[in-house]
């Protein structure tokens, strides 16, 4: 790019020599891949120097504090789960098309977002590296602290410990597909993490969730969960078309797919009223 799952969390007080605190994972199933990423001096610096900017340490057990002007000001809030380093996340922040990210021509007409319509961001990530590398995108783009806030966590920590109707979009894009059938409990979408992230969506229709995979099952398994619960609904199904907020940029894995002939699954889902 270039610049124009549930339990409780707990993040331990950071060393001071560049380290993020420690999370505690829920013991047994996760929805990513366990790795053992070794992390560079260099990134520990972007850490020690950025992250008290950027980035939000969760407590035991207490909600996680957003930046009071996402509220007063009406922001559009938007999570992206598993931000790997950041060039996705960092591309919509820095992005001159975003104004109106995942919103219908009718609501744009009406001018009913905050003044300037900008979203702001939350990028949840469990792998060091992946957050330093985007600690230091945001400081290369002179991202405004306001903006966006990181957090290194199992994303249903976050999701449990986020509060109640402050989210507007979440992105779930290429995430681990757990392909073999006897895995399939290990995907991040399922009917307790899907109810649970509707209590965090706010009261609105434009409130969605948007997978992305280049593995049909994953996205034929999403389906099938969200058809049983009543919280959601299915609005748009595509493959090998992203919709237009999509379009303009490729992920790392996106790209790897594509490369190795697979489909591009899109599929959105709104909350129902």
């Amino acid at each position: 790019f270039h610049c124009s799952e549930l339990s409780t969390g707990v993040d331990k007080p950071s060393s001071g020599r560049g380290e993020l605190p420690n999370i505690f994972q829920r013991k047994g199933k996760v929805s990513f891949l366990r790795q053992r990423q070794p992390i560079s001096k260099a990134q520990r610096r972007l850490i020690r120097e950025h992250f008290p900017k950027f980035g939000i340490t969760l407590r035991f057990n207490e909600t996680i504090p957003l930046p009071k002007s996402w509220t007063t000001e009406n922001r559009r809030v938007i999570l992206e789960i598993g931000i790997g380093n950041g060039d996705n996340l960092v591309h919509h922040i820095n992005s001159p098309n975003h104004k109106y990210i995942n919103l219908d021509n009718k609501r744009q007409q009406s001018g009913s977002e905050n003044e300037d319509g900008t979203p702001v961001f939350i990028g949840v990530e469990v792998y060091r590296p992946g957050i330093a590398n985007c600690l230091g995108s945001l400081s290369r783009c002179n991202v405004s602290e306001d903006q966006v806030r990181l957090i290194r966590a199992e994303a249903s920590t976050v999701i449990q410990q986020l509060p109640n109707a402050c989210l507007d979009e979440v992105w779930l894009l290429f995430p681990d597909p757990w392909v073999e059938e006897h895995s399939f409990h290990r995907r991040l979408v399922q009917v307790d993490f899907m109810r649970l992230l509707a209590q965090k969506m706010k009261d609105s229709t434009d409130s969605s969730f948007h997978l992305a995979t280049d593995v049909k099952s994953y996205a034929d398994y999403a389906r099938d969960v969200v058809s049983k619960i009543t919280e959601w609904k299915e609005v748009r199904v595509g493959v090998n078309e992203p919709p237009p907020w999509r379009a303009g940029f490729i992920t790392q894995y996106e790209r790897k797919g594509i490369e190795e002939g697979r489909d591009i699954h899109d599929v959105t889902f709104n909350l129902k009223m």
